[in-house]
């Protein structure tokens, strides 16, 4: 009778244990191309059947390459100054609520810019409207290898919002938004020009879940629970 309330208890513990099981489901989209890219994504929402939702995380990476940007002094005294160059990328929906805890847009702007400073000599004369690279009053700068990456959590209280939701057993579309980022601080009367970069990247939405574990995965613990206390119960 001893031994049979004890393998009971041995069961309820293994049970309650495995009643849950830390799991991730991802689904990524990539996109590519010249800036500005508007791009559709399209993905499954979650399915309750297969456990409790935990979170959801939504990552936007963006790469940006080449391009070239061009600046032209056309003061007549010397100019300095910064500028990012690159592409920058945002994401929206009406479908799902892309809000964190704190009603904050999720991921956010994400971008992939070199940020550079320069010093450029008064105008040697080419005047205004004639962007001209050359020294000492221009320069080109050709866009370097940039990325960038953002991840939210998408607040709990928002999963069941917005024209579809994150629930169910259908789909939902999130709109990504890739632009050419150009940003120009200068003291003087600086003229530029842009040949856009060439931008890359990806959306992935992680569902973070507890799973429920299959019925013969339940019997195999506990089955490997009762062969130590078995073993005890023997030498005793």
């Amino acid at each position: 009778m001893v031994r049979r309330v004890i393998t009971i208890c041995v069961l309820m513990v293994v049970l309650s244990s495995v009643s849950a099981f830390g799991a991730v489901y991802s689904q990524v989209q990539s996109f590519a191309g010249t800036p500005n890219i508007n791009n559709t994504f399209t993905f499954n929402q979650f399915n309750t059947s297969l456990g409790t939702l935990t979170g959801i995380q939504i990552t936007l990476t963006v790469n940006s390459q080449g391009g070239i940007y061009v600046l032209d002094n056309d003061s007549d005294s010397a100019a300095t100054g910064t500028f990012e160059f690159g592409a920058m990328g945002s994401m929206s929906s009406t479908d799902v609520i892309l809000l964190n805890s704190m009603f904050a847009s999720i991921p956010g702007n994400v971008g992939a810019y070199q940020t550079q400073t320069f010093s450029l000599a008064a105008d040697n004369g080419d005047g205004i409207g004639n962007l001209d690279s050359t020294g000492p009053d221009g320069m080109a700068y050709i866009g370097h290898s940039e990325s960038g990456s953002g991840t939210g959590t998408v607040s709990n209280m928002l999963w069941s919002m917005g024209t579809k939701g994150f629930l169910g057993t259908g789909t939902y579309n999130i709109l990504c938004n890739i632009m050419q980022w150009s940003n120009l601080t200068s003291t003087g009367g600086v003229e530029y020009s842009v040949t856009p970069v060439t931008a890359s990247g990806s959306v992935q939405v992680s569902y973070i879940y507890d799973a429920i574990p299959e019925p013969a995965t339940l019997v195999i613990l506990a089955l490997g629970a009762l062969i130590p206390m078995k073993k005890r119960f023997r030498k005793a």
